[in-house]
């Protein structure tokens, strides 16, 4: 008699798709106000347990003979190549924001020759003016400046300003924004939401962590030959309006076929 085996259908998945980043009510547990961050080229989740072993002493095997779970943990991770100003607010504990356009009258450096003068604000919308006392400098032969950057050069040659003078510099600035790091004190907490497309059949994969809660980014590059990028990560945290048997406090995904 002929032997029978039979091959199971193998389930393969090769991902790709969408993460976003919203709000959660933590009152309601409702979710709102869904960000599309960019591409992200890699998502993972990972899940572990603390657990107590007892040994039993009757046998002379002293086998393991009850397991109980302690502590039940769940993680994210992922690599963003697109980093928007939100994104890097939540993975630094900071706050995005922009600064309007001003004016800034006297602001005050010591001069060394040869060396920059950084000034607070980038974007320059016109010379500024550099002034000791009530004199103004001329550039000319004494300093440069990059717009862009908001930085003034002193020149090694400067006639007009000698090492220690203190500058007075006056300048108009156009409308940036801005990130500043770790001014809130608790990790930022979101919704994280992965529209997922399984590239081997067509189907999708959709994942929701309603309470994500951020540790900061690591890997955050400023230098780079390719394409910068930033590692992201934190807690899957238990949602505690969810009260229903069998629905997760954690993560759930959600799959359709093609």
């Amino acid at each position: 008699m002929a032997v029978v085996r039979p091959i199971p259908t193998s389930y393969y998945y090769s991902g790709q798709g969408r993460l976003g980043i919203g709000d959660r009510d933590p009152v309601t547990g409702a979710f709102d106000n869904v960000q599309f961050v960019g591409n992200v080229t890699s998502l993972a989740l990972d899940i572990s347990i603390q657990k107590f072993e007892h040994k039993e002493a009757q046998s002379g095997d002293r086998a393991i003979d009850l397991t109980v779970v302690q502590e039940k943990n769940a993680t994210f991770k992922f690599t963003a190549e697109s980093l928007n100003l939100s994104l890097l607010a939540t993975g630094l504990y900071g706050e995005s924001s922009t600064v309007n356009t001003g004016t800034v009258t006297a602001e005050a450096h010591k001069a060394k020759r040869g060396y920059a003068v950084p000034l607070k604000h980038p974007k320059l919308t016109a010379a500024p003016v550099v002034k000791i006392l009530a004199v103004t400098i001329a550039a000319a032969g004494n300093w440069d400046y990059d717009d862009d950057f908001g930085t003034i050069y002193i020149l090694a040659g400067a006639v007009g300003i000698a090492d220690n003078d203190i500058l007075l510099i006056d300048y108009t600035y156009a409308a940036y924004t801005k990130v500043e790091a770790f001014t809130v004190q608790t990790p930022p907490e979101r919704y994280l939401r992965f529209e997922g497309l399984n590239t081997t059949d067509g189907s999708i994969r959709l994942l929701e962590i309603p309470r994500a809660a951020f540790d900061p980014l690591t890997g955050l590059e400023f230098i780079n030959e390719e394409l910068g990028q930033g590692e992201f990560g934190g807690s899957c945290l238990p949602d505690l309006t969810v009260v229903t048997a069998g629905v997760s406090r954690y993560f759930r995904e959600k799959r359709a076929a093609g």
